[in-house]
């Protein structure tokens, strides 16, 4: 969920990240018991979130039910907001992290995300958990989930494949380049890109 500034591991892993690793279900479950995931977030730093764009909130929207809302979050809820989406006020903060994400696309976001105005994020409970997060990760099927949430913890920036580095983060601990981090997530550096292409798409980032 929050929008992070890509640390560049590219390059070939050396051969002891070649060997047989846990699945990516398997770490992410990990993750999830352990309470300290990329689906936990600090709603302090909510105005920095990674935005949700209106495709994926309308691809969201049949699996509404799987949502888990607390007392807190609910008694919170803006009149614009519903179980899959929050919103939060622009800011030059906001435009800046996502200017470092998308260098070749600063110029965008200043059009897309007007400041005075708002945008949407997924949803969080008032512990900062993401609201399809179950006890084994997230409850999503793997093919609605946000580009964002597909990605992490890979990342394009330019033509490089790289990756962000989060403390918590076990795949990262467990393969610390970019090409093992696909193999421990079962992808592929295509497909990272595509993912990447996608997400870029949904906010008018290429040209048709």
């Amino acid at each position: 969920m929050p929008a992070h500034s890509p640390t560049h591991t590219t390059g070939n892993a050396p051969s002891t990240a070649e060997q047989a690793a846990p699945q990516a279900a398997e770490l992410c479950a990990r993750c999830s018991r352990m309470g300290n995931s990329c689906c936990v977030a600090d709603r302090k730093e909510a105005h920095l979130f990674f935005p949700l764009s209106q495709k994926e909130w309308e691809r969201l929207q049949p699996y509404a039910h799987l949502t888990v809302l607390d007392h807190a979050t609910l008694e919170r809820q803006k009149p614009e907001e519903d179980c899959i989406r929050q919103s939060v006020a622009n800011s030059p903060e906001f435009l800046a992290s996502m200017g470092r994400m998308f260098p070749a696309h600063g110029h965008r976001f200043e059009a897309l995300f007007p400041v005075p105005g708002k945008h949407f994020h997924i949803a969080v409970r008032h512990n900062g958990e993401c609201v399809f997060l179950g006890e084994e990760g997230c409850v999503l099927p793997r093919e609605v989930r946000p580009w964002y949430c597909l990605l992490f913890p890979n990342w394009v920036h330019g033509n490089s494949l790289t990756n962000f580095v989060p403390t918590h983060c076990l795949v990262t601990q467990t393969g610390q380049y970019s090409m093992s981090i696909c193999r421990l997530l079962g992808t592929t550096p295509e497909e990272v890109r595509r993912l990447f292409a996608c997400l870029c798409e949904d906010w008018g980032l290429v040209s048709k």
